[in-house]
């Protein structure tokens, strides 16, 4: 995408709505081969970044208090089964990953400075998301998730797009 033709997930209403939201979903499992007896590894942010081609809305909105941004829940995980002759299989919905029994999550920028004006193709914005304890990570058959919500204008028509995001975690 532009100039660097760097590779992005787009997302796009072509029709003005009331409102609308594009939803990025991003794996942000480690390598399973990394898994120890002790600790594993922590994960202490996310950076997501993101362009847009007009039309996000002005408040982007975080829940800090239960890890949630625009109503979704920002960090949330997918458990697999054991591969088995009649096992069950995992469940449809992702469940809010829980951090040490808390869902607190901070991010930069906050919503009310959140950057929405509009981006060159190919050039980006970023937000983190930083749980207030870091997500401890040495679990087997079980997918991260990072879900990142963003709000569009109400009766705009709008392009956003993402190159991804970075894991920034800790080995224990």
């Amino acid at each position: 995408m532009g100039l660097s033709s760097t590779p992005v997930l787009r997302a796009a209403n072509t029709t003005v709505a009331d409102t609308a939201i594009h939803t990025y979903v991003c794996n942000i499992s480690p390598p399973y081969s990394i898994i120890t007896t002790d600790n594993g590894i922590t994960i202490t942010d996310a950076v997501f970044f993101y362009g847009t081609q007009g039309g996000l809305a002005t408040l982007q909105t975080i829940n800090t208090g239960n890890g949630t941004f625009n109503s979704g829940d920002i960090f949330s995980s997918i458990s697999f089964p054991t591969p088995a002759a009649s096992e069950t299989a995992s469940t449809v919905a992702p469940v809010k990953a829980t951090v040490n029994a808390v869902n607190t999550v901070t991010m930069a920028p906050v919503g009310t400075a959140f950057n929405v004006a509009t981006t060159t193709a190919g050039a980006f914005y970023s937000v983190s998301f930083t749980p207030t304890t870091a997500i401890v990570w040495k679990t087997n058959l079980q997918q991260l998730l990072l879900t990142v919500r963003l709000a569009i204008a109400e009766g705009a028509v709008s392009e956003t797009n993402t190159p991804g995001v970075l894991v920034h975690f800790r080995g224990q």
